[in-house]
């Protein structure tokens, strides 16, 4: 089947509909709760409690711990998957499948190898660090400006970017595309090329991993005024978001949960984009959808403002709230018989390297890794 693979960044247990009792005003995700309605609610579905060990878990089919649990920074050469292991991109590839890698990768840099292109993607269009700015696709975090702000003498603990650029197309920077847009937005012009391109008769696998919801808590204004009644709230995580919207107006108040809210909703707005296309195009009845968070969603208002309730922690802990993702597979190739249905058994984030190798008919068998020893 053709393989749509979200994992998206920080979201916690309750910031989707589809994990709610009932019905919210603060969190509206109408697609994803329609696509858990069409297939299967993953229950218990684990990753790693932070971004690097789920991501390289996924594109490494081990448990973080046989690969990689931290990432200080994606140019240091220790980080991020090791060059010896066979990505899950490169599996695929040997199955015949078009492989296409868009958004945040996080899971080292500092050779060829290390990269989307050099895991085995045709392409790639996304970021290497942590995060960046949504809009000006700034860098703020990284070995090269972390903490810069101290150089300056400043004490007031933010982060300060060296003008330096996180977005790369392939092999290179994609700077044509550096501000001109909401960066999400700029994923989607990208999926949209992809999908309306690919040959429906050639297996496709693309994978998306959204910035939403990981910090700066950035938004569109028309998101934004879609929550405009949520004003009982805190404005802490400004520490991590220097600003909202492309352009804030003056005397403008953040209002972190507010702002997180509108981000979770513009994205089930860009997933509702993406299935329609696929549906449009004929792909959808012969397609296996896998969404899950890739860890809980942080609890300190200086980060973020998640919530992983009726979970204990979050983020960075090894609570249920920091490991158990919001998950499902969707799609046509799920069995009509288990459409609407709920999965109470564990899975993790790993196994889904070797069931994708199973479903395209090739061995999961790490040949790379086994020559290395």
């Amino acid at each position: 089947p053709h393989v749509l693979y979200l994992l998206v960044d920080d979201l916690g247990w309750g910031d989707v509909g589809f994990n709610r009792g009932a019905p919210s005003r603060e969190v509206q995700t109408p697609n994803m709760d329609a696509l858990v309605r069409e297939g299967v609610h993953l229950q218990r579905h684990y990753v790693h409690s932070t971004c690097t060990g789920t991501r390289v878990s996924a594109q490494s089919g081990r448990l973080p711990v046989h690969a990689q649990t931290t990432l200080r920074n994606p140019e240091e050469p220790n980080s991020g998957m090791p060059r010896n292991m066979t990505g899950l991109a490169e599996v695929l590839t040997e199955a015949g499948y078009r492989t296409h890698f868009v958004g945040k990768w996080d899971v080292g840099m500092a050779t060829r190898k290390h990269t989307p292109r050099g895991r085995g993607y045709s392409s790639s269009l996304g970021y290497f660090e942590h995060k960046n700015d949504y809009w000006t696709q700034k860098c703020y975090q990284s070995v090269c400006c972390r903490n810069y702000g101290a150089l300056e003498g400043r004490t007031d603990g933010r982060h300060y970017d060296l003008n330096i650029t996180d977005l790369w197309r392939d092999d290179g920077p994609a700077s044509d595309l550096n501000g001109t847009d909401y960066e999400e937005f700029i994923f989607l012009d990208r999926i949209t090329e992809i999908i309306e391109t690919h040959d429906p008769e050639e297996p496709l696998f693309l994978f998306y991993a959204p910035h939403v919801a990981h910090c700066p808590l950035q938004v569109p204004e028309r998101y934004l005024s879609k929550f405009a009644w949520m004003r009982n709230d805190e404005d802490r995580c400004r520490a991590q978001t220097p600003n909202v919207m492309a352009s804030d107006p003056p005397g403008f108040t953040f209002h972190c949960r507010r702002q997180y809210r509108a981000m979770v909703n513009m994205l089930d707005d860009i997933i509702g984009n993406i299935t329609a296309r696929l549906r449009a195009k004929g792909m959808w009845d012969d397609l296996l959808l896998i969404f899950t968070s890739d860890n809980g969603g942080p609890t300190r208002l200086e980060e973020s403002a998640a919530t992983n309730h009726p979970l204990r922690g979050g983020k960075y802990s090894y609570f249920e709230g920091g490991v158990r993702s919001a998950a499902f597979a969707s799609g046509g190739a799920v069995p009509p018989a288990r459409r609407g249905t709920s999965m109470q058994e564990m899975v993790h984030i790993a196994d889904w390297y070797a069931t994708l190798a199973s479903l395209a008919g090739v061995s999961p068998v790490d040949r790379l890794a086994a020559r290395s020893g």
